[in-house]
């Protein structure tokens, strides 16, 4: 009887439903990933840096919770790292060596978890 009262408290708390856990590989389309932001306490949360600027500088920021996995972390790195060098090329093909460098540097706060999700407050 324990058993199934357990089976069923845990299946009521949903730690043992089935999910499909993340994969991220080095060519993972960035707009497309989803779930890299639930956390459950602030140091969890970090951004890494997005977009290519001609200046040498970003554009934007990507959230992600440090429970997606150490494997996962170093995919998305290589996966941002790979976007901005397709962002560059495609700049430079499409300007040549013509730019107007305007330097605009924002200063991101770090994320914190509010809700269970990684969020810039």
């Amino acid at each position: 009887m324990t058993i199934l009262r357990n089976a069923l408290l845990c299946l009521l708390l949903s730690s043992c439903v089935a999910r499909q856990p993340l994969q991220i590989s080095e060519s993972s389309n960035l707009a497309e990933i989803k779930g890299l932001d639930k956390c459950k306490f602030n140091f969890q949360c970090k951004k890494i840096h997005t977009g290519f600027n001609p200046c040498g500088a970003h554009t934007g920021y990507l959230l992600y919770s440090t429970l997606i996995g150490g494997e996962n972390i170093a995919n998305l790195k290589l996966a941002v790292a790979k976007d901005w060098a397709d962002e560059e090329a495609e700049y430079w093909a499409r300007n040549g060596d013509l730019y107007e460098c305007q330097p605009a540097f924002t200063l991101w706060p770090n994320p914190v978890c509010s809700n269970n999700v990684c969020v810039i407050k």
